[in-house]
């Protein structure tokens, strides 16, 4: 086995891990692609190469996995130079717009045949990133009104 393989292989990844942290504002990286791919699953059946890119990337983070944390990992043949070209091809695809992600709101559009173009910086990422602001709102205002109530039965109790 080729260690530069692996090296290459890891330092992809860690890319390719940083680069959807910050699109998915998230810690989990890879990961949390991956989960995100599990809940569109139904939506992204209309993408070409969904469940193709899902079960890649399921396996890119299983031999990453196995790599940094199984003994002799090294020693097994887990990666090849097609596994870092896949990785490679994916970080560009999501820089360019033309990962799973990017696709699906595209994929969407066409299935309701319109014309109107979406770009990347209205995808996925954009529409997750408002849906977490309005879960934030909604928890605000459910916090201030148990605040309410709390202090109108505290109000009661004292006046009693």
């Amino acid at each position: 086995m080729n260690r530069n393989n692996i090296l290459e292989f890891l330092e992809i990844y860690k890319n390719l891990d940083e680069l959807c942290r910050q699109i998915l504002s998230s810690d989990r990286g890879v990961s949390e692609y991956i989960d995100e791919m599990d809940f569109d699953n139904q939506r992204g059946r209309l993408v070409a190469g969904w469940e193709r890119d899902y079960k890649q990337l399921k396996r890119m983070r299983w031999i990453r996995n196995r790599l940094v944390h199984e003994v002799d990992a090294f020693d097994k043949n887990l990666v090849n130079v097609d596994d870092i070209e896949w990785l490679h091809t994916f970080y560009n695809r999501i820089m360019e717009c033309t990962d799973p992600f990017s696709l699906l709101p595209q994929s969407d559009k066409i299935n309701r045949k319109t014309d109107k173009q979406l770009n990347c910086q209205n995808s996925y990422v954009s529409t997750n990133r408002e849906s977490l602001i309005r879960n934030w709102e909604l928890l605000f205002r459910i916090i201030l009104a148990v605040i309410t109530i709390v202090g109108i039965i505290l109000l009661g109790i004292v006046m009693i």
